[in-house]
């Protein structure tokens, strides 16, 4: 018995079988997915049934056991069951073609409608019977309960749900999330109060931005919502009309009257606030406050701005909950936010990106070298490769010199030149002693004997003269502008300094090294550390140093320039990650396809690009402003702290003096001695 009753219920939702001379095509047959249905027939219901889908008869052979199979369970339905008003007829009215068309325009879908009826006499409804003909739509069939299993996994399912007026405000809440389209089909044959309905209507738009809630009614059609008209009557907007009456949404964002929508901007590099003593935001300006500016002229809304929540971009907590605009976004507690975030995983797929509007960087930057003392500040006024070479060119200038006076001695042998043994023992060493003294630009007390020699010893004079000028000019150089050690300038020495890497923003710090990726990012990645302060993490840096930190490049440009350009900070010019930027939009905004729309025009222009650069001409100009007095500083008045190392030289060099006089006296009182017992 219960096997039949499911046929019966299968062949019920065929195109064959009608009630009260309801016409069915048997074109398509619904095939049902027996899991579960109730096992008799109580009263007029044929009870609960589970999902089932659409297959195509045909073959005429299938038709025909169809056919011979329904003659078979519709006697045996009508002996058993007490069913007498169950017939076969081909009588039945059609929905006119103005509503086939409006619906057929509607339904755009990526996913299949879902029907809910409440009981079978709803099968006798025209609106009903059109989804069930129609193969233009894949079409499952749910009880309420199953549908609302649909409802709360989150499937993107469309609804076709039957209800009565009484109880449409709850099944709208049931059952309307922000995507997909909901047909609520009124059975009351009654005229619909468009009053009474706008508070299911508003309360669909406010709680969930949809706009594709839509009410079946027999008398007036298609009934729809258009929350952008201002009502006059009711001082408030949105109205109630015919679906006929009402612009394509996509036609509704293009003018939105001055609607108000709740725009999040809070302070990041290309965004500042101007906030009031209770610390609501007045004005806002910037990059993206240009873009949110002209979003609202082109849409023409009204930017209501909400207060920043003091956790900015927002995370991941904890207990699994987001905060910041992140969370506010999730909560649909704002329309967009239009402060740039990095495109990339936030763990969350509530929120969704727009079309990409610029790129940056994020960048590792550490406390400033060191700054060399004044009392060595000379040595450093040349490079080490610098001071090599004119060491190095000294001994090759005296060692030529050498090999140019051995030839001149054997070339001119034959002269007679008075020099004696000692004098020709110590020539050479001689030789580059004077070598020296011509190097630094000292004159000779002597010039040597042989034209060869005079002529090498002017080049090398016209040399020293190069090198000293050279010397001179980066010494001046030093003592105007501060020079520093070596800073880090690559992530392998940032690595091998041992800096732990702090941030404040998790989004930065989540896959700012992808670890795996190489030996180096995963050390360094082992090394980032999250932290709160209260506090500025480069104020931080500045005080107690000993750590490195993350930003992003341009902030270091406009933000943050007064701590790079004292030479406080230092940037390591090797960054390790590059993001593209968007704006975050709540999931399935509606609202993301015009804004996407205009954000490509606004790029295809250059105007974002020329807000952005705008921040940076004034950001310069400021910088500019700021070290106008530095920039104006004359000659720097010598201390005799800046003189420190020619008084270290002159008392070394003293000292040195002294030591190899006691020693030529040692030297000379031996010499003597040895002489005296000689020639005693």
């Amino acid at each position: 018995m219960g096997r039949a009753n499911s046929l019966a219920m299968h062949l019920l939702l065929t195109n064959k079988i009608s009630f009260s001379g309801g016409k069915r095509s048997i074109g398509h047959l619904l095939i049902l997915d027996i899991n579960w249905v109730q096992t008799s027939i109580k009263g007029n219901d044929f009870g609960r049934f589970c999902p089932v889908r659409r297959k195509d008869l045909t073959s005429s052979v299938d038709r025909m056991l169809v056919e011979t199979l329904m003659f078979f369970v519709v006697l045996v339905i009508y002996k058993t069951s007490g069913y007498r008003n169950l017939f076969i007829s081909n009588n039945r009215e059609d929905l006119n073609s103005e509503i086939i068309n409006q619906i057929s325009t509607l339904l755009t879908l990526e996913t299949g409608l879902v029907l809910v009826t409440q009981s079978t006499q709803d099968y006798q409804n025209l609106y009903v019977n059109h989804f069930l003909e129609s193969s233009e739509y894949p079409l499952e069939i749910a009880h309420k309960s199953i549908a609302w299993s649909l409802v709360k996994s989150k499937r993107l399912d469309n609804f076709i749900i039957t209800t009565t007026l009484d109880a449409l405000y709850k099944n709208t809440k049931t059952f309307v999330m922000k995507r997909g389209f909901y047909f609520f089909i009124i059975m009351d044959n009654v005229i619909v109060n468009y009053n009474e309905t706008k508070p299911i209507f508003q309360a669909a738009w406010e709680n969930h931005r949809t706009l594709h809630v839509y009410l079946l009614t027999y008398k007036e059609g298609i009934i729809a919502f258009d929350p952008f008209i201002y009502n006059y009557a009711s001082s408030d907007y949105g109205i109630v009309l015919p679906l006929a009456e009402r612009k394509s949404v996509e036609e509704l964002f293009t003018n939105l009257n001055g609607y108000p929508i709740n725009i999040e901007v809070f302070r990041s590099v290309y965004s500042y606030l101007v906030t009031g003593s209770d610390g609501n935001v007045i004005d806002i300006r910037g990059a993206d406050a240009e873009v949110a500016f002209e979003i609202g002229k082109q849409m023409n809304f009204v930017i209501l701005l909400q207060k920043p929540d003091k956790f900015n971009f927002g995370y991941l907590t904890e207990n699994g909950t987001f905060n910041g605009a992140l969370g506010r976004a999730i909560s649909n507690q704002v329309d967009m936010t239009l402060t740039g975030y990095f495109i990339k995983d936030y763990f969350t797929r509530d929120v969704e990106f727009t079309v990409a509007v610029s790129a940056d960087q994020l960048c590792c930057y550490v406390p400033k070298a060191e700054r060399v003392p004044q009392s060595i500040l000379p040595l450093f006024s040349l490079s080490t490769d610098m001071w090599m070479c004119f060491c190095l060119t000294g001994l090759a200038c005296g060692a030529i010199w050498s090999a140019i006076r051995c030839f001149n001695l054997a070339l001119f042998r034959q002269r007679n030149f008075n020099y004696n043994k000692r004098w020709r023992r110590f020539q050479f060493v001689q030789i580059f002693i004077d070598t020296w003294i011509v190097w630094v630009r000292v004159s000779l007390r002597k010039f040597p004997g042989f034209d060869a020699e005079k002529v090498f010893l002017g080049s090398v004079c016209l040399v020293s003269v190069i090198f000293g000028a050279i010397f001179e000019s980066s010494l001046a150089t030093i003592y105007i502008r501060p020079l520093y050690y070596k800073d880090i300038t690559t992530l392998q020495e940032l690595d091998a300094s041992g800096y732990e890497i702090l941030y404040k923003y998790a989004s930065m710090g989540d896959d700012a090294f992808a670890k795996g990726s190489s030996a180096l990012f995963t050390r360094l990645a082992n090394k980032m550390r999250f932290v709160d302060f209260g506090e500025s993490l480069m104020d931080r840096m500045i005080k107690k140093k000993g750590f490195a930190s993350i930003t992003r490049k341009s902030s270091v440009k406009l933000d943050n320039v007064k701590y790079f350009a004292s030479n406080e900070l230092f940037m390591i010019p090797e960054c390790p990650k590059t993001y593209t930027l968007a704006y975050v939009l709540p999931k399935d905004s509606p609202f993301a396809e015009r804004v996407n729309l205009l954000l490509l025009r606004f790029l295809r222009a250059g105007l974002i690009d020329k807000w952005v650069d705008k921040m940076y001409y004034q950001a310069k100009l400021d910088n500019i402003k700021k070290n106008r007095r530095i920039a104006a500083v004359g000659a720097k008045v010598l201390t005799m702290g800046d003189l420190q190392l020619p008084f270290i030289v002159l008392i070394s060099g003293g000292t040195f003096g002294f030591v190899v006089l006691l020693g030529e006296k040692y030297l000379m009182q031996k010499i003597y001695s040895t002489y005296k017992k000689l020639y005693k």
